[in-house]
């Protein structure tokens, strides 16, 4: 069912009505707010209160047993994956059953749904859906408020690769401007020089052949497409990415070419320095280029 339509049966009133609180802000789904009206909800249990107006609707996340999950790393407190192309993380407007949290929940139970948010559990950074590459799951409450806790002091160092059109002018570099949602379509992010959240994306280039270039991106924050933003920000988007880059495509590349491919962090129980990293399969992926690195 979608949002607008269980919302306006929760508070009687009209679809219209409810399309508009949505919009506002006003509807909350698993604990966050929602504001796609066309959102596909199931197996809804809506409350509202006199003193709240927001309507908070919560979902029972499905087991999906046919996502295969590429683990690279895993102990009694995190998991590392290596995440594949075309997979969302949690449930979205588009996709609320073929997500990486389904596949966790299938593959560690529905207890697992008990870990951090009940919306996206485990989940303590997220990659886009087209965007390739490692993340840390977390698989118990402690690990996951330790690991949030990293994430939000910056103690968490995490690098990709992107494939960009041109040549950046500096070999190396640092975007500050600020990331915001646009308001001309709320599903995408705009750099903003005021208002929005503080964004910050180092760059390294790393190898450069026949106007592409090979860049590393070390995020110190993390906000919603925030390496697709800032790169098209400075005048090379990443290549396939249909949101951010107006340029030409190229055959082969129908999304944006940009993998997480390095982890560094203490493990957030016993404190051992842990470092990953993946990318030989990107590299192989990305060899038509003829980069050298």
């Amino acid at each position: 069912m979608r949002l607008d339509i269980a919302a306006a049966q929760a508070l009687n009133i009209s679809r219209e009505k409810a399309k508009k609180m949505i919009l506002s802000g006003s509807i909350m789904v698993n604990g966050t707010v929602q504001i796609i009206p066309k959102f596909e909800i199931q197996d809804q249990e809506i409350t509202s209160t006199e003193l709240n107006p927001i309507i908070i609707i919560q979902n029972e996340i499905k087991p999906n047993y046919d996502i295969p999950l590429d683990i690279i790393f895993e102990d009694d407190d995190i998991l590392i994956i290596n995440k594949q192309k075309g997979l969302m993380v949690h449930e979205g407007a588009s996709e609320n059953f073929h997500t990486l949290v389904n596949a966790l929940v299938a593959k560690y139970g529905m207890d697992f749904q008990n870990v951090g948010s009940s919306f996206r559990p485990g989940i303590v950074h997220r990659l886009d859906k087209n965007t390739t590459g490692l993340m840390i799951i977390a698989k118990n409450q402690i690990s996951f408020d330790l690991l949030t806790k990293m994430i939000t002091n910056r103690e968490i160092t995490r690098k990709y690769l992107a494939v960009c059109y041109g040549i950046p002018r500096l070999k190396a570099g640092k975007v500050t401007v600020n990331i915001g949602v646009d308001l001309k379509d709320k599903t995408k992010r705009k750099a903003l020089q005021i208002g929005g959240r503080e964004a910050v994306t180092h760059y390294k280039l790393l190898d450069s052949k026949n106007g592409f270039s090979l860049i590393e991106c070390k995020l110190e924050t993390g906000r919603t497409h925030q390496i697709r933003v800032h790169l098209s920000y400075i005048g090379h988007p990443i290549v396939g990415d249909e949101t951010y880059c107006m340029r030409p495509k190229v055959q082969g590349f129908s999304s944006q070419i940009l993998h997480a491919y390095c982890l560094e962090f203490k493990h957030p129980v016993s404190n051992e320095l842990l470092s990953f990293t993946n990318k030989e399969d990107f590299l192989k992926h990305i060899e038509s280029f003829g980069f050298v690195w």
